[in-house]
C-alpha cells in the first residue's frame, strides 16, 4: 500500500527531524508505518537566534532522511497528503496556515498554535471555512506518567492541580504561548475543558 506522503511547513525546528525520523527510518525503535515524510518547505526568522542558528543543520539533517527541500510552501502543499506545520517562529504560524489551509489536508501544528490568543482563533476559524482538519498540542498531555496516573484515580473527584514544566521566555515569542503550552496542556488532560484560575509560580530551575 503506498504510503501517505507528509510535507512539513518550517525546518528551523528539531521536532521537524525527528517527526522525520520516526516517520522514515524503519530502523528506528518508536517508527510509525504508514506515511513517509517527502517534502520540506525551509524557512526561519533572522531575529530568532533559536530559529537561525540551526536552521541549515536541520536542512542537512532531513535531506539524509531523503526528504526533497524547496522554498515553495505551495508546492509541499500540493504535493503532499498530509502536513506538519514546525516552523519555530509561533509569529509565522497564521500566514503559514493560510496558505495551507484551502487545500483542506489534514495539518498538525506543532507547538504553539500562535503567540497570541488573536493569531489562535483566526487558525481556528480558518480551519472551520475551508473545512481543514487541525490539530495542536504539546506531547505532555499524552505523557505515559500523567496517563497511569489518571488510571488509578476518578477524575471527576479532583479540584485542583499542580504541574511542572520548562518555561524558558524568548522574547519574540510572548511570555507564555511558546513553552507554557506544556503545563496548560497538562492541567487541561488532567482537569477537563473550562478554567476558573491558573497560577504561575516560576524559579530558577523549575515552573510551577
Amino acid at each position: 500500500m503506498e504510503k501517505l506522503r507528509i510535507g512539513i511547513i518550517g525546518t528551523d525546528s528539531s521536532h521537524a527531524v525527528a517527526f522525520t525520523k520516526l516517520l522514515n527510518d524503519a530502523a528506528d525503535p518508536y517508527y510509525v508505518p504508514g506515511g513517509k515524510v517527502t517534502k520540506a518547505y525551509k524557512s526561519s526568522s533572522p531575529d530568532f537566534e533559536l530559529s537561525y542558528s540551526r536552521a541549515e543543520r536541520f536542512c542537512r539533517e532531513l535531506r539524509e532522511y531523503g526528504v526533497e527541500l524547496t522554498d515553495d510552501i505551495q508546492s509541499v502543499v500540493n504535493d503532499c497528503d498530509a502536513l506538519l506545520l514546525e516552523s519555530a517562529d509561533g509569529r509565522v504560524r497564521l500566514e503559514q496556515f493560510r496558505q495551507a489551509a484551502p487545500a483542506r489536508k489534514p495539518v498538525f501544528i506543532d507547538k504553539s498554535l500562535g503567540i497570541t490568543l488573536r493569531d489562535a482563533r483566526q487558525i481556528v476559524e480558518l480551519a472551520w471555512d475551508y473545512e481543514t482538519p487541525v490539530m495542536s498540542g504539546s506531547a505532555l498531555r499524552y505523557a505515559v506518567k500523567l496517563e497511569e496516573g489518571l488510571a488509578r484515580i476518578d477524575r471527576s473527584t479532583i479540584k485542583k492541580a499542580t504541574v511542572m514544566c520548562p518555561l524558558p521566555i524568548e522574547p519574540t515569542q510572548s511570555r507564555y504561548f511558546w513553552y507554557g503550552i506544556h503545563g496548560a496542556e497538562m492541567l487541561y488532560r488532567i482537569l477537563g475543558q473550562g478554567c476558573k484560575e491558573v497560577q504561575v509560580d516560576a524559579a530558577e530551575g523549575r515552573t510551577f
